[in-house]
C-alpha cells in the first residue's frame, strides 16, 4: 500500500521549505524524491503542497527515526493513504473493491480513469486519512455465495499506520447476508456501511465493470 506524506506550504517560503525537505531525505532516505505540486484543493496559484509519496513499510519502518521529526519540524503535515474502487463480475465470479470514508459515504475522487483498459479493473483513485477499505469476492459454483472483509485503516504521525480487520460479512445474495464484527472498533459498521457494502457486492456482479459504482 501506498502513502502520502503532504506538506502544505505558501508561495513565500516554498523553495526554502522545499529545499530543506529534501536535503532531509537525500542524508535518510535517499531512494524518497519529495515533489512540489500546485495545491489544486483550493485552486490557488499562491498555495502549494510537498508530497512524499512512500509505502507502508518503509513508513513503518522509519517512522521514528524519520517521519515523526518531520512531523515535529512540520506540524501541518498529513498522512493519506493512496485507495481505489476497482474490479467487476466475470462468467461466474467477480471481485471488487471500494472505499468508504469513516462515515460510510463514496470519497471525491482524485483520479478517474475514462481510457484505456477499464473492464474489472481500475476505475477511481482516492487520498484519504482514514475509512474502510471493503474487499469482496463471489463466486457462483454450486452454491452463491458472498464473502468479504472490511478493513479499518487509519495514518497519523502519532500513531503510526494501522490496518485491521473489523469485520467479515458471509451471505448469498443482497437481502440475505450477515455481519460479523471481530473488533471493537467496528461496532458501528452494519449501521455506517450497509450502503458501501451492497454496493460492493453489486459490483462484484457486473459483467466487465468498466466504471465506479455510487450509493
Amino acid at each position: 500500500m501506498e502513502l502520502s506524506v503532504s506538506i502544505p506550504v505558501s508561495s513565500l517560503k516554498v523553495e526554502k521549505v522545499f529545499e530543506e525537505i529534501t536535503m532531509y531525505f537525500n542524508k535518510y532516505l535517499p531512494e524518497i524524491k519529495p515533489k512540489l505540486l500546485c495545491d489544486t484543493m483550493y485552486k490557488c496559484p499562491e498555495s502549494y503542497v510537498i508530497r512524499i509519496n512512500v509505502d507502508s513499510e518503509t513508513f513503518n519502518e522509519h517512522l521514528e527515526t524519520v517521519f515523526q521529526p518531520l512531523k515535529s519540524m512540520y506540524r501541518n503535515a498529513r498522512v493519506r493513504r493512496y485507495c481505489v474502487q476497482s474490479g467487476g463480475g466475470y462468467s461466474n465470479t467477480g471481485r471488487a473493491t471500494v472505499t468508504a470514508m469513516l462515515n460510510g459515504q463514496k470519497p471525491t475522487a482524485v483520479f478517474v480513469k475514462y481510457k484505456g483498459h477499464r473492464a474489472c479493473g481500475l476505475h477511481e483513485i482516492y487520498w484519504l486519512s482514514a475509512g474502510y477499505i471493503i474487499s469482496m469476492s463471489y463466486w457462483n459454483k454450486g452454491t452463491p455465495a458472498y464473502e468479504g472483509d472490511i478493513m479499518w485503516f487509519k495514518a497519523t504521525f502519532s500513531k503510526g499506520y494501522q490496518e485491521k480487520t473489523v469485520a467479515i460479512i458471509r451471505g448469498d445474495s443482497l437481502s440475505n447476508y450477515e455481519i460479523e464484527i471481530t473488533d471493537p472498533i467496528g461496532i458501528n459498521v452494519p449501521k455506517l456501511l450497509k450502503p458501501a457494502i451492497e454496493a460492493t457486492m453489486r459490483k462484484c456482479t457486473i459483467y466487465h465493470c468498466r466504471t465506479a459504482i455510487s450509493w
